[in-house]
């Protein structure tokens, strides 16, 4: 079976390191791999584990980070597979699980809550539950795979029959491969609804594919603000409100969890749903209330007047994925593994890392003891200095430079002080992202964290590489060192040790988030990258294999300007490579 693999993989190029990824995902039943962007993870963890569940009759459920990319990675690559007319992927049944609000189809329903289907007798929602058993997979044979799977064209298709969400929710069972969010993982309460609704409670025959499982971490399992508290106070004189109320307002940081009685509440909630039902606000309200109580977080913790329920050891995730057949996370940033495996407490699952060439990817640092995001650092005249690196380093790089900042405050700062671009990342989604694959030669700044860094691609329309070729990281993202972070620390030292704790919650988000910014260079196999960071502190430990340290910015823009000599081959004709400035230009 293994061998068809070569025959059956949709793209000429077939990488050895492709070749031992799929060895290793036959091979373990437990896998945490490590694979760059621009390697092919999910189109090999596909093409592999595909073939496997129709030979092996087992089901294949993938889980991404966020809604977008079900529809933009996954369901692109299964449509990729689908087109090659192999029997492994012909006649796919393939369901995304998306929410309720995304696939409904009534155009009278006027706001989402609870129990919205049922109160207004939907029609679509009566239909889905009137459809026979026999007739489901039948209906999801119907869903273009091989053309694309959209929202709308689930919707589109599955509409004519009745409620897209009650019949997908019904015919899971029947799918070959389910599609959806890592939020099925990151709490208690999702978990369970996963397995009893989605799973049956059947874990046997099921293979999972987690994407981008970097992601797991401390969650808020229910959260509680004082407002909502004082606002239900006004609907419902219940003893629990006071109880929550007195709980906000009188402590910070970890409490007990206080013995609270729910029955009232949900009887007095109830009644209001029968009474007051066009008061959909209020009922809101009491719901979210009514949530909370019935959520189970580990910890009760309460900081700027919210409550929230805590799950501060990930290891919970893991104990829920090991009750399946096999399971396999995969990311671009999972490097250094050994930091996940203690996190997610995985010992027993066998780890691999698979890099980026090292000619494809340059990654400098700037060692100035003056160049840091630290507070103490950010004076005028400094601040002044690395403007104008950034500026010089942009005029040799041959496209596109997105520089990455620690925060929206430093952004402000660095445009304050000079840098020059109308392309700036605002908290929604910049509208101008589609221009930039028009043009050649823009600077782009964002923040570490933010979208611009962790799922944008902007790609030549020809030939798909990234026009992205630098990456100014100015000043590292270190947290804030919070109340919910110092307690995280004594937990953290407590279950492991200081310097464990150390680098868990300080070292690895910094890594994290470094290295998903520099992932924006490199996209595919042909792309090449230089990565800049201007703190200090990324030069006192071996980060990246192929790292350099720079002491001055003189070596540092020559290094980079040698950099993009050598990759002078893979220029588009029309653009020209300022080889006079890279000998002229004086640099601070």
């Amino acid at each position: 079976m293994f061998e068809d693999i070569y025959e059956i993989f949709p793209y000429q190029e077939f990488k050895k390191a492709q070749s031992e990824a799929i060895r290793l995902i036959w091979r373990h039943k437990r896998l945490m791999l490590h694979a760059p962007t621009g390697f092919g993870k999910t189109i090999v963890s596909l093409a592999s584990l595909i073939p496997k569940i129709r030979h092996e009759e087992k089901q294949l459920i993938i889980l991404t980070r966020t809604k977008t990319q079900i529809f933009s990675s996954v369901m692109k690559e299964i449509k990729t597979l689908a087109q090659t007319g192999n029997e492994f992927f012909k006649y796919l049944k393939v369901v995304p699980l998306v929410s309720k609000e995304d696939l409904c189809i009534n155009k009278e329903i006027p706001r989402f809550y609870q129990n919205v289907c049922h109160d207004i007798k939907c029609r679509y929602y009566k239909t889905a539950k009137e459809i026979e058993n026999d007739e489901l997979p039948v209906l999801l044979e119907q869903l273009p795979v091989e053309q694309g799977l959209t929202i709308e064209t689930v919707k589109e298709t599955l509409g004519d029959f009745a409620c897209p969400y009650y019949l997908i929710r019904r015919a899971v069972a029947d799918a070959d491969i389910l599609v959806g969010t890592h939020s099925y993982l990151q709490t208690y309460r999702m978990q369970h609804f996963f397995a009893e609704y989605i799973l049956q409670h059947d874990f046997s025959n099921k293979i999972v594919l987690i994407d981008e499982a970097h992601n797991f971490g401390p969650t808020v399992e229910a959260t509680l603000s004082l407002t909502t508290l004082q606002e239900a106070r006004k609907i419902a004189r219940l003893e629990v409100i006071d109880i929550l109320t007195e709980l906000i307002l009188s402590n910070e940081g970890e409490v007990s969890r206080p013995p609270l009685k729910t029955t009232l509440f949900e009887l007095f909630l109830e009644n209001y749903r029968r009474e007051h039902s066009r008061e959909l606000r209020n009922i809101r309200i009491l719901e979210r209330i009514l949530d909370f109580l019935t959520a189970s977080g580990d910890v009760w913790f309460v900081e700027n007047q919210q409550l929230l329920q805590l799950n501060p050891l990930p290891a919970f995730i893991t104990k829920f994925l090991d009750q399946f057949h096999q399971v396999i996370l995969v990311s671009g940033t999972f490097s250094p593994l050994h930091y996940y495996q203690r996190l997610y407490e995985m010992g027993h699952y066998h780890t691999h890392e698979i890099h980026i060439p090292q000619d494809q990817l340059f990654v400098g640092v700037l060692k100035n003891r003056r160049i840091s995001s630290k507070f103490e650092h950010r004076r005028e005249n400094t601040l002044k200095k690395v403007v104008e690196l950034i500026h010089q380093l942009h005029t040799i790089n041959p496209f596109h430079t997105l520089v990455l900042t620690p925060s929206h405050n430093y952004k402000n700062l660095l445009l304050q002080y000079g840098v020059k671009t109308p392309y700036i990342e605002k908290q929604k989604n910049p509208h101008w992202l589609s221009e930039l694959a028009h043009k050649r030669h823009e600077l782009i700044i964002g923040v570490l964290g933010g979208r611009l860094s962790e799922g944008v691609e902007i790609l030549e329309p020809h030939t798909k590489r990234s026009l992205i070729t630098l990456i100014i990281i100015v000043g590292l993202p270190y947290p804030e060192p919070t109340m919910y972070h110092q307690f995280l620390f004594r937990l953290y030292s407590k279950k492991w040790n200081r310097q464990t704790a150390n680098d868990l919650l300080l070292t690895l988000p910094v890594l994290r988030k470094v290295q998903q910014a520099i992932g924006r260079g490199i996209r595919n196999p042909r792309d090449f990258s230089a990565a800049v960071i201007l703190d200090y502190r990324a030069a006192l430990k071996p980060y990246f294999a192929n790292m350099r340290i720079f002491r001055t910015p003189q070596a540092l823009y020559d290094h980079v300007a040698q950099f993009y000599l050598k990759f002078k081959r893979f220029f588009f004709k029309s653009q020209k490579y300022p080889t006079q400035k890279v000998k002229e230009e004086k640099v601070l």
